[in-house]
């Protein structure tokens, strides 16, 4: 059964790392949003090596994924953001930034926003970003409100928008967004905010590498 889903496993010192084959898709009836319909007992949330237990990560065609396990034995497979490690990290450098603007600022990974601070955390806070902020991320320019049609930062609302963003690249590849935020009154950003969001963009995307 695990030849049928597993290519290759590498075993480290703390993790194993488990590579899927390149249809484990159809075989387990993955969605695109990385959740799972179909599931295996031949994979586990850990695995012990002797005395000592090892945290276990999944590969499918080169992007990792999380497994979760409920009470009830189910098993829940998640996309792995790199940018979702960086937890309370991500919530000190947003409040930094709103503390040193005044404005509400945000950061967060390819799919969700993973911090806020200055307001909107109802609003904004583990919800989906909405498809003009990936299209601006994919663009990977900085973005400052004005340049266009208002960008909302969630998906399903409208506020609040975004007033400036710098996409978070780390080796080629886009990982997440710093950004600032507002309501539809709000003050828009000027270019201390601009310089800032592009800052710390920049610091990230090059901690993420080493």
């Amino acid at each position: 059964d695990v030849g049928l889903l597993v290519e290759r496993i590498d075993v480290y010192d703390d993790r194993l790392d488990i590579r899927l084959k390149a249809d484990v898709d159809e075989l387990l009836g993955l969605n695109p949003d990385g959740s799972t319909e179909a599931l295996s007992d031949a994979i586990s949330q850990r695995a012990e090596h002797g005395t000592k237990t090892l945290a276990v990560n999944v590969v499918n065609e080169g992007d990792p994924l999380e497994i979760f396990t409920e009470k009830d034995g189910e098993v829940i497979f998640k996309k792995y953001s790199p940018m979702g490690e960086l937890g309370g990290f991500a919530a000190q450098i947003c409040e930094s930034l709103h503390k040193t603007t005044g404005a509400a600022a945000a950061m967060c990974d390819r799919d969700t926003v993973i911090a806020v601070s200055g307001g909107f955390k109802k609003e904004l806070l583990e919800k989906r970003i909405s498809s003009g902020l990936e299209q601006l991320m994919e663009a990977r320019g900085v973005y400052r409100s004005g340049e266009g049609e208002p960008i909302p930062a969630a998906e399903g609302t409208e506020l609040p928008r975004v007033t400036v963003a710098a996409p978070i690249i780390a080796a080629g590849d886009v990982m997440g967004c710093v950004m600032f935020v507002a309501g539809e009154d709000g003050a828009p950003c000027g270019d201390t905010e601009q310089k800032l969001a592009q800052m710390v963009a920049g610091f990230l995307g090059r901690q993420m590498e080493e």
